[in-house]
């Protein structure tokens, strides 16, 4: 763990929003394939034959993984570190300042270790008021029986971002350190980027037409995207973020992606029978140190579908044979700063260079 200090600096009031559907986003739900070139920003190869059965990021080019912050738990203000179960912030009683004043420094360090990210961030800025914990409780407390989370935010920022390592905070406030651990700054980043820093970003979403169904895509539509998607970004170094939204069962998580790769067989029938594996970040319980430093950044997620071709080897339609469907996906070209309007979080950020390559 490391040391960082922070100049005094003015902190934006926080803007809160309790809906993300079409918040800074481009949303392309699909009705036909016009809609892929709109979504990619270029003319998509659709001749099955064509496509690439295989892509991933860049070398040296990785996502972390991390864990989605649900609303149900609190959001950002949920203390989970250390906990068997997340515990939400309507349940727990906030400290003052003179309460940590008073505790031994090992006391003190044991208490502030086990905080929310969003206690952390309000303590480490001298707000014993708390603004962050209660603007993130009632966002949360309102989403609380939906599966809402900053998976999104997840998918961003670590789409250009490394993952950061650990630290104790200096606050030019407090004569005691305040540690954070990477599982919390990598929360803050992702609240940043999804609730804060969303309309900073140019954002394309891809969705089913009908949403009303909660329907799934189609699975050649992201077949094609998928192969679109790499080829076209194989060999540039510009950072990008991408994710996937999964259906399994009833339970939806969006994750960064990697890569992917895909096992074609033509059948009897003259159709084609597609196995495909995607490398996707892992959703692991928060913890200390950077998930990376034990190699447990990524997952594999299989996939199995049928693809149709017309007489000209073009895709046309397909079936979905697994459970495990696509949902949406998501990308972006390019980033924000982290200067906008949460300045502390980028004296927080160090980025861990020691991340085992996936």
């Amino acid at each position: 763990m490391t040391s960082a200090k922070q100049p005094r600096s003015r902190v934006l009031l926080i803007l809160l929003v309790f809906s993300l559907t079409g918040a800074g986003l481009l949303m392309a739900r699909l009705r036909n394939t016009t809609s892929i070139d709109t979504y990619l920003g270029f003319k998509a190869e659709r001749k099955l034959s064509k496509l690439a059965s295989f892509g991933s990021r860049p070398a040296g080019q990785s996502v972390y993984a991390d864990y989605h912050w649900p609303a149900r738990n609190g959001g950002i203000a949920s203390r989970s570190m250390g906990q068997n179960s997340s515990l939400p912030p309507w349940s727990y009683k906030l400290y003052t300042q003179a309460q940590l004043a008073k505790l031994k420094p090992e006391e003190r360090l044991s208490v502030l270790k086990r905080l929310s990210p969003a206690e952390k961030y309000d303590i480490a800025r001298n707000r014993f008021d708390y603004p962050l914990v209660k603007q993130e409780s009632e966002r949360t407390r309102a989403l609380s029986r939906s599966t809402s989370d900053l998976a999104l935010g997840w998918v961003l920022s670590s789409g250009f971002f490394k993952e950061p390592k650990a630290i104790d905070y200096q606050s030019p406030y407090l004569p005691y350190l305040i540690p954070f651990s990477s599982s919390d700054i990598k929360a803050l980043m992702s609240y940043y980027f999804q609730i804060i820093g969303l309309n900073d970003w140019s954002v394309k979403h891809m969705t089913n037409a009908n949403t009303k169904s909660k329907k799934s895509l189609e699975a050649h539509w992201v077949h094609e995207v998928l192969s679109n998607f790499f080829l076209e970004h194989k060999n540039k170094k510009e950072l990008y973020a991408f994710g996937v939204e999964l259906m399994q069962d009833k339970n939806r998580i969006t994750r960064p992606l990697l890569g992917y790769s895909s096992d074609i067989r033509l059948l009897p029938k003259g159709s084609y029978q597609v196995r495909t594996t995607l490398k996707v970040a892992s959703l692991k319980a928060p913890q200390w140190e950077p998930y990376g430093l034990f190699n447990l950044d990524h997952q594999f997620i299989n996939l199995s579908y049928e693809l149709f071709t017309d007489s000209r080897g073009i895709l046309t339609s397909s079936k979905w044979l697994s459970s495990t469907q696509v949902a949406s996906l998501t990308y972006a070209n390019s980033a924000p700063s982290l200067d906008l309007e949460f300045k502390l979080l980028s004296s927080l950020y160090q980025p861990n260079l020691t991340t085992t390559a996936p």
